[in-house]
C-alpha cells in the first residue's frame, strides 16, 4: 500500500520472519497481573522441534503444511467436505484437529 509503511516485526503480521528457534526462560509462576513467584526449579526450553527442521527442510510457511501433519488436514478436509478456500479460511481448527489427532495417536503408544 502506497503511503504506508512497512512495518515487519517478530511476532507480527508480516510474513517475512519465520521462527526457526525460541528460547523461553522459565523462572516465575505469575499468581496475577502484578505478581510471580519464583519456581522451585528454573530452567531453559530451547523449541527447536523436529517439526520446524522439517518445514524449513521442505520449505513450506508452517508445521502443519508439512508431509508430516498436512495428512490429517487433508483427512479433516474430506470430512468437512471443505473447499481449499474454506480450509484456509478456517486454518486454525485445523491445526488444532492436526494436533489432537497426533497427540491421540502418541498417546495410545505411551500405555
Amino acid at each position: 500500500m502506497q503511503g504506508i509503511p512497512h512495518n515487519c516485526a517478530v511476532n507480527g503480521d508480516c510474513k517475512r520472519f519465520l521462527e526457526l528457534w525460541n528460547n523461553v526462560f522459565i523462572q516465575y509462576n505469575r499468581t496475577s497481573a502484578t505478581q510471580m513467584e519464583p519456581l522451585p526449579a528454573r530452567h531453559v526450553d530451547t523449541g527447536m522441534g523436529f517439526e520446524r527442521i522439517v518445514s524449513i527442510i521442505q520449505g513450506v510457511s508452517s508445521n502443519y503444511r508439512t508431509d508430516l501433519l498436512w495428512p490429517l488436514i487433508q483427512k479433516t478436509q474430506e470430512l468437512t467436505g471443505h473447499t481449499d478456500a474454506e480450509r484456509e479460511a478456517n486454518f486454525t481448527p485445523y491445526r488444532v484437529i492436526a494436533d489432537h489427532a497426533r497427540t491421540a495417536a502418541f498417546s495410545s503408544r505411551m500405555g
